[in-house]
């Protein structure tokens, strides 16, 4: 008789015990990785009310595109900390968190475009008002970051708390199944 996976959230499939350092652990990264996401939607909201000061819009685009490539560092070392990670099983972590590399990846280059394209623009205006970001060409890009920046948002979100769950953390019935 085949044996039948139980679900992720069963009780066979939890931990019993979970370390509270692991939990202070966890819930620290969890908060510094959603403030983390803010400070980046806040960027993205209010860094082109400065579209005219070229010196502030190039610190806060490298700033917003750091805090980015923070958020994923981050989210990778909470990934190294994982059972399956430290067991040499990483394809069971690429399997259940690929779309956050794929949108993630996405929405970075996406970023890096936009705000490249922002910056390029914005040079020959030497710090006076300036129109081009009502070309079609700079709303086309604003348009495809805010999209991919909503799909960032939510699967970040998702799997920051994904990655909270214990049942990554030890040898549970669950990643054992996963690791077959």
């Amino acid at each position: 008789m085949p044996a039948t996976l139980a679900h992720p959230t069963s009780a066979s499939s939890r931990p019993n015990d979970v370390p509270p350092n692991l939990v202070r652990s966890l819930t620290t990264g969890l908060v510094v990785q959603h403030a983390l996401l803010l400070v980046d939607l806040l960027l993205t909201m209010f860094a082109e009310l400065q579209l005219h000061t070229l010196f502030i819009v190039i610190v806060l685009y490298i700033l917003q595109l750091l805090f980015i490539i923070t958020n994923i560092i981050l989210l990778y070392f909470r990934f190294a900390h994982t059972f399956a990670f430290k067991a040499g099983m990483i394809h069971v972590m690429v399997r259940e968190f690929w779309p956050t590399f794929a949108v993630t990846g996405i929405y970075f280059v996406i970023a890096a475009a936009y705000r490249a394209t922002g910056v390029l623009n914005a040079i020959p205006c030497n710090n006076k008002p300036c129109e081009f970001y009502k070309t079609q060409g700079f709303i086309n890009w604003m348009v495809a970051f805010r999209v991919a920046g909503l799909g960032y948002y939510h699967v970040m979100h998702r799997a920051l708390v994904q990655i909270c769950d214990p049942r990554y953390y030890c040898a549970c019935d669950w990643i054992r199944k996963r690791m077959r």
